[in-house]
């Protein structure tokens, strides 16, 4: 066998037609709890109501979109600051947009561009939202090759894009198209409310969770109480007609209901009552309903992937229960964030770096932990911060390797002086920063520094 023969065994891909198990795995929670309905995507709006999976998803998408930090190595330093610029201008504007692939389990955009004066160059500005509902992959060969879209009309500059039957196709690099769990489905991926849908249902469905709790509180919520009311019935002085005591009495309790007073008629000469009320009897709430909601809430928690612990910020110290719980859940953080950040330079900035340079030219993403940002960040390592000891606005004080205080350099006004990279003194202490340094003592390749 040739050489190149067995060079092309090893890098060709022979699953690319693999599509996942998809919807059929959901088959099997019929057959192990009929009485559950299985998850379906049709789900999803109800669910995001739910206020608990509302800030759960938050959760997820927050330290993404704030913490996630990537540096850029090529032998290119144009080519390198040029993807840095990229890759910034996705996180400030985009990634927001495309993290509802965490919900659908994918999402799709538009990818819109702008033409950059100044360096001639096509840059990425912005993504413009596309509901899921409303795309669809096209797949030729394991390979996304365009984009269709719903209820859109091109607005006929490129003719190409309209079908014969109303349908926008959007073909590279003009849509981005991210999944969640692709080992799930390679095109559809997996919504991250399906670990929490059992829960859902058990607090949503009719006389599940929530229903139990209104009816309870909203029984005992007003005066209800218990009215004697003597047999026969009462002349109406207005139109003489005679109503039953018993639609009297109940009239009266319903406008209590709503507030209302009762009067009630009194016999001259401290004889007993023709009318009596007697006040309703406190009920408790009965054992274990308030906590059996917490531990339905914890579970929609989990279901997604947010610790409880987590999500509570319970615990303080660096040995308290919820550190375990919080590095874990940081670091498929980072992966869900290195999914994206990939996928944006295979699809897009990939093709802007080809049609800039006219060729491939070669570059290197690499992720700045997001754990490792944080951790700096408790310890008082970052602009801003406050760390032990220290009054508010004060920065963590720099020793030699004697233990000597390091003191600042100020300019004659008293301000900290500029250093080469343009950065003040004092915001080269956190994560990325340090990184940075580390990477520039490097000879021969050119690496820049994310987004401030």
């Amino acid at each position: 066998m040739a050489r190149n023969d067995q060079i092309r065994k090893y890098v060709t891909t022979y699953t690319k037609d693999y599509k996942g198990p998809g919807a059929h795995s959901g088959m099997y929670n019929t057959y192990l709890n009929p009485e559950r309905p299985i998850f379906f995507r049709s789900w999803i709006p109800l669910m995001m109501r739910d206020p608990h999976l509302w800030y759960g998803m938050e959760l997820l998408k927050g330290p993404i979109i704030t913490k996630a930090k990537y540096l850029v190595e090529s032998e290119d330093m144009e080519v390198a600051e040029y993807v840095q610029t990229q890759i910034d201008k996705f996180w400030m504007r985009g990634v927001a947009k495309a993290l509802d692939c965490l919900v659908w389990g994918y999402s799709g955009s538009e990818v819109l561009y702008e033409f950059n004066k100044m360096t001639g160059d096509v840059e990425f500005k912005d993504l413009s939202y596309i509901h899921p509902r409303d795309i669809k992959p096209v797949v030729y060969r394991g390979e996304i090759i365009a984009m269709e879209v719903a209820h859109a009309k091109d607005p006929q500059v490129d003719p190409s894009c309209q079908s014969m039957d109303g349908r926008l196709y959007l073909k590279p690099p003009k849509f981005f198209w991210a999944v969640h769990d692709k080992k799930y489905n390679t095109w559809f991926g997996r919504s991250r409310l399906e670990g929490a849908f059992d829960t859902w249902w058990e607090i949503w469905q009719p006389k599940g969770y929530r229903g139990i709790r209104h009816l309870w509180y909203y029984r005992y919520a007003y005066s209800g109480g218990t009215l004697y009311y003597p047999d026969g019935s009462t002349q109406d002085p207005e139109t003489g007609e005679d109503i039953p005591n018993a639609l009297i009495a109940q009239e009266m309790l319903d406008r209590k209901e709503t507030g209302s007073s009762i009067a009630l008629p009194h016999k001259p000469g401290g004889e007993d009552r023709d009318w009596e009320y007697e006040d309703p009897k406190g009920n408790t709430p009965p054992e274990g309903l308030l906590e059996y909601g917490d531990v339905l809430r914890d579970e929609l928690w989990e279901g997604i992937g947010v610790p409880p612990e987590v999500a509570k910020s319970e615990g303080t110290g660096s040995f308290a229960g919820r550190r375990i719980p919080q590095q874990a859940f940081y670091s498929y953080i980072q992966e869900i964030a290195n999914d994206i950040c990939w996928d944006f330079v295979e699809q897009i900035v990939k093709k802007l770096v080809k049609f800039k340079m006219g060729r491939d030219v070669p570059f290197k993403v690499n992720p700045i932990s997001i754990m490792e940002t944080l951790q700096q960040e408790e310890m008082g390592l970052v602009t801003g911060s406050m760390g032990d000891g220290q009054e508010d606005g004060d920065q963590p004080q720099e020793f030699d390797e004697e233990g000597n205080p390091i003191e600042e350099e100020t300019d004659q006004e008293g301000n900290p002086m500029q250093q080469d990279d343009g950065r003040v003194e004092d915001r080269d202490k956190n994560a990325f920063n340090m990184k940075q340094k580390s990477m520039k003592n490097q000879n021969g390749k050119g690496k820049v520094p994310p987004r401030k």
